[in-house]
């Protein structure tokens, strides 16, 4: 019994330990880290935290490009398009010029009138 209580109490040590803990605050974050591996709606998830609330787009992209490979029909389209508008944000045009256009290939409107305000104001 002390041995399952102990490869358990380790189990969970790790899961924490490579948990950014900046994550810490939003309770959804450890649910979503636990499948984003396999699910595209999670990885995608994770990345709008690391977008939005953290501000941190290094991890934001690598998320969002997680979620991306994934081809999962909801989160591809528009992971390609956040990903898109974060190097459209950091003036890294032709790298958001080729994130646009992956976003219009998963039809995601969005990524449409971001090429197009982009191609308008370079």
């Amino acid at each position: 019994m002390k041995h399952i209580f102990l490869i358990l109490l380790l189990l969970t040590a790790t899961l924490f330990a490579e948990t950014d803990l900046r994550l810490n605050h939003y309770p959804k974050a450890l649910e979503w880290l636990q499948d984003a591996d396999t699910n595209g709606e999670s990885a995608y998830n994770i990345g709008v935290l690391y977008d939005q609330h953290v501000n941190d787009d290094h991890k934001a992209i690598e998320w969002y490009k997680k979620a991306y490979e994934m081809d999962d029909i909801n989160a591809a389209g528009s992971s390609a398009n956040n990903i898109a508008y974060i190097y459209d944000d950091l003036k890294e045009y032709r790298t958001a010029i080729k994130w646009y256009k992956k976003g219009i290939n998963k039809n995601n409107i969005n990524s449409a009138l971001g090429l197009a305000v982009l191609y308008k104001s370079v």
